[in-house]
């Protein structure tokens, strides 16, 4: 459980420090250093947080169309 909270942490400051990109999970697991399943797990409950999408899309790091995690509310 706090492997998922650090990560979760360091996926929002990456999100939040690129609001203008979409990543896909490969890629940030691969940014963050970290398993892609439990960045996977991050992603999906942070889908439900205001703020931030998680939905279908072009990843901005690979550039395949994949889902995506983003910030949508640079006030969050």
């Amino acid at each position: 459980m706090t492997e998922h909270l650090t990560i979760r942490h360091r996926v929002l400051d990456v999100l939040r420090a690129h609001p203008a990109e979409r990543f896909c999970t490969t890629c940030l697991s691969h940014m963050l250093d970290s398993p892609e399943t439990s960045v996977q797990q991050v992603t999906m409950k942070l889908e439900a947080m205001p703020g931030l999408t998680r939905a279908y899309g072009s990843c901005s790091t690979c550039r395949k169309d994949r889902i995506v995690v983003g910030v949508t509310d640079r006030s969050h």
